[in-house]
């Protein structure tokens, strides 16, 4: 049986009125620091230049474990910092760091890794038991579902994907773990569009063991 257009636009509206209400409730529950958060994301997602600046520092310079070499890339990144999509403070305090860092390379990437977690804190979850574990149990008293995205280092072989498939299947494995997102690209090396039948099976063996 089809639906009339009027059931259709008495559906549309009660889910207009459901979203409405849940981002209504949900500002109400944000404290301080979250409302901070919000503005601070907002105001960042609107300039490709800050955009590329945060993704030079989570992707770049957080992952070089020798300290001159992340500092050389920390400069390189803060010569587009700008206020306009990281605030005068962010933008200021980024580029005093990369002046000192030829002087203090280590001291100043820990200033970086502690920012950068700092500025992260509510949205990317630790994966330790315990912390991990405490989180869930707070957000199953709050009767809300957690769609759990594996996150780590980027996947250039086989050893890194195999890894991040057995953390993506212990997190599944988690009964306190409801909802679980996983990327291909995550759990699967070296792809190649041009080699389609052999991505295609080396897929497949992959999704086979998770799903199983």
């Amino acid at each position: 049986m089809l639906e009339t257009r009027d059931d259709v636009d008495q559906l549309t509206e009660a889910a207009v009125a459901r979203a409405r209400r849940i981002l209504t409730e949900a500002d109400a529950l944000r404290d301080r620091r979250g409302t901070a958060n919000q503005r601070r994301f907002a105001r960042l997602l609107k300039d490709p230049a800050a955009v590329s600046v945060t993704m030079s520092l989570t992707d770049e310079v957080m992952r070089i474990p020798d300290a001159v070499r992340a500092s050389r890339a920390l400069r390189r990144a803060a010569r587009n910092a700008t206020p306009r999509g990281l605030g005068w403070r962010d933008a200021l305090g980024l580029r005093f760091i990369a002046l000192v860092s030829p002087l203090l390379p280590k001291f100043v990437m820990r200033i970086v890794e502690w920012q950068v977690r700092s500025a992260s804190t509510g949205i990317i979850l630790p994966a330790e038991e315990r912390p991990l574990a405490a989180h869930l149990r707070k957000r199953t008293k709050d009767h809300a579902r957690l769609n759990v995205n594996v996150l780590g280092e980027a996947v250039l072989g086989d050893g890194e994907a195999t890894h991040r498939l057995k953390s993506v299947i212990d997190m599944v494995r988690r009964p306190d773990v409801t909802y679980a997102s996983v990327k291909i690209s995550a759990v699967v090396s070296q792809l190649n569009t041009i080699d389609h039948d052999g991505s295609v099976d080396a897929i497949a063996e992959r999704l086979r063991e998770l799903y199983r």
